[in-house]
């Protein structure tokens, strides 16, 4: 399923265009550059949502925080794999 909210910043825009193409990067294996770049995306993102939900309390920011932090963690599995299949194909 995606999740689609209003983008108020770059960071929130990236996760959804994640959003949007997790289901065709994980039908057809991205490069571990793409990956990075998402997973940078998402870091960005779950930082600015700790800060502010450290600063500020705001319980919907924790959630999308905690949210951006475990489609990192799937990431790193798929960035992994394209990383060692990258490095037996060269």
């Amino acid at each position: 399923m995606h999740n689609y909210f209003l983008a108020k910043n770059k960071e929130t825009l990236y996760y959804i265009i994640y959003n949007l193409t997790i289901t065709k990067e994980r039908l057809i294996m991205a490069t571990s550059t793409e990956l990075y770049e998402q997973i940078k995306a998402l870091y960005e993102a779950f930082d600015e949502n700790h800060t502010q939900n450290a600063e500020s309390g705001t319980k919907a920011s924790a959630t999308r925080a905690r949210k951006a932090i475990g489609e990192i963690k799937k990431l790193a599995t798929d960035y992994r794999k394209a990383s060692v299949a990258e490095s037996k194909s060269s």
